[in-house]
């Protein structure tokens, strides 16, 4: 079968429709480029420590906006199941509205806060936490648009949203860690870059789709039980993937943590990298969550299996021009060899179980994701009361990601006896 043609059956995609899809992948290949010469700009400008905060808000950050994809797949959900375009739009203003309506009120109560904080205890971190506050809730607003554009499976101006949001990034990041050489300063050009793209792209969907900012608070379309399923089946693959990080931040010093960091940047960009295409993925799936047909079945199966593909390029990339990377200039500063080759190869049952879980997430079996929380505390038991080296704790979270994958892989073989 010829690789055009393997392409064409895993999507469903006509000539045309294809296009769009390799547009996509492009435009996401390049846009990943951008947020990883930002991360290496910032490591090369920054000190250890002010890289290692740096490092550390970009992960909190992307796990306030992970915990918004509950909201994200409720609304790819209810935009793909409706078939007129009148109701589309209709929900579309009602989802957009609500988002930025306890956006807003969520910032003006945050700032408020964080205002009442610092004036009691003056800490020095006030405009860092002011900026990533700032950032993930402009990102919110943002991200709303970015689903719609997935449910309605526009790959154009998906393609457009994701690049532009990492071009601007990039150039007004890089501006301001080159000037003001801060933790905050890289995520004061985040957030400017998200609130560019906001606005943007919200003129974009006011002209096609009569998009009005009216305040909404009224709450509609959630079922309290999905939305507990969704929003713990999302946090724990996020937590998982980068347990790592955070445990390392508060059991570690900070020059210890911008160590670890640098080491860490490739092998979590590779996870990173992944993301825009599980998203795309969900949809699709979705649509064809009651198909019988094994020719729809063998498409999910192609996809997956392309997945595994790229997954192993990857791999030979990462053998063979490894240790070229470690010797060159052009290594993360502070990258020490061992840790990376430690991380690095934790990334690939990591990304064998997000597979795994994104099906059965395709198959409302999120559920499932429940039994992950069990190895996570014993894990963080366990390095809590050991006080391991820097070398033992990378060691134990390989150890973690195939105890994982192993572990859930069990859990669903059980499932298909039991179901």
């Amino acid at each position: 079968m010829k690789f055009s043609n393997f392409i064409l059956l895993n999507l469903n995609y006509k000539a045309d429709d294809l296009k769009k899809f390799l547009f996509f992948f492009v435009a996401t290949f390049f846009g990943f480029i951008l947020n990883f010469s930002l991360i290496y700009f910032a490591n090369f400008f920054l000190n250890t420590i002010s890289f290692g905060t740096f490092y550390l808000s970009i992960t909190f950050l992307n796990i306030a906006i992970f915990a918004f994809q509950p909201f994200s797949f409720i609304v790819i959900r209810k935009l793909s199941s409706t078939n007129s375009v009148k109701s589309q739009n209709e929900l579309a203003k009602y989802f957009v509205n609500f988002v930025i309506s306890y956006s807003m009120a969520i910032l003006s109560l945050s700032l408020i806060f964080l205002l009442l904080i610092n004036i009691l205890f003056n800490f020095n971190a006030i405009y860092l936490y002011s900026f990533l506050i700032l950032a993930a809730l402009t990102y919110f607003s943002s991200e709303i648009l970015r689903n719609i554009l997935e449910a309605k499976k526009m790959l154009y101006q998906l393609s457009l949203y994701f690049f532009l949001l990492c071009f601007f990034k990039f150039i007004i990041a890089i501006f301001l860690i080159y000037y003001i050489r801060t933790a905050y300063s890289g995520v004061l050009g985040i957030w400017l870059s998200s609130l560019i793209i906001f606005v943007i792209f919200f003129f974009y969907f006011a002209r096609k789709i009569n998009l009005k900012f009216l305040a909404s608070f009224k709450i509609k379309y959630f079922e309290l039980k999905e939305t507990i399923y969704i929003a713990t089946f999302y946090f724990l693959i996020f937590l998982l993937f980068n347990l790592d990080i955070i445990l390392c931040y508060f059991l570690y010093d900070q020059a210890i943590l911008g160590m670890y960091s640098a080491s860490a940047a490739i092998a979590k960009g590779v996870l990173v990298f992944f993301n825009p295409f599980m998203k795309i993925f969900i949809p699709f799936s979705i649509e064809k969550k009651n198909s019988t047909d094994n020719i729809e079945k063998k498409k999910i199966l192609n996809i997956i299996s392309l997945y595994f593909v790229i997954l192993f390029m990857i791999g030979i990339i990462f053998f063979v021009f490894g240790d070229f990377y470690l010797m060159s200039d052009y290594s993360f500063k502070d990258t020490d060899n061992h840790l990376f080759k430690l991380i690095t190869i934790s990334i690939f049952p990591l990304s064998i179980f997000r597979i795994m879980v994104m099906r059965d997430f395709s198959k409302f079996k999120e559920n499932k994701i429940f039994y992950v929380i069990l190895p996570i505390i014993l894990y963080i038991i366990f390095v809590i009361t050991n006080s391991l080296d820097i070398y033992a704790f990378a060691k134990s979270f390989v150890f973690l990601s195939f105890f994982v994958l192993i572990y859930y892989s069990i859990i669903s073989l059980f499932y298909k006896f039991k179901y």
